[in-house]
């Protein structure tokens, strides 16, 4: 699996990476510098930010890292506007 994501990694910074497994608990995602990250973070399955996994850094390498779900997938408070 490879599949486009952005991990929020506080004070807006977004990083973009690839969802390389995902299960119900967690997921492992292929990005550049994980160990510049902090030990929380949010994945985003979009760049719209929706929806979002707050997540705990459970490992990294020098390629990937490894993600525990924290809650249930939270959707945004967005309003979509039909034409």
């Amino acid at each position: 699996m490879e599949y486009p994501v952005w991990v929020e990694i506080g004070q807006g910074g977004v990083v973009k990476a690839t969802l390389a497994d995902v299960s119900e608990t967690g997921a492992r995602v292929l990005i550049d510098h994980p160990s510049k990250l902090p030990d929380q973070v949010v994945l985003r399955l979009t760049e719209a930010a929706d929806p979002r996994r707050p997540c705990d850094v459970v490992w990294t390498t020098e390629t990937q890292l490894g993600l525990h779900f924290d809650k249930p997938a939270v959707a945004s408070k967005r309003t979509v506007r039909v034409a």
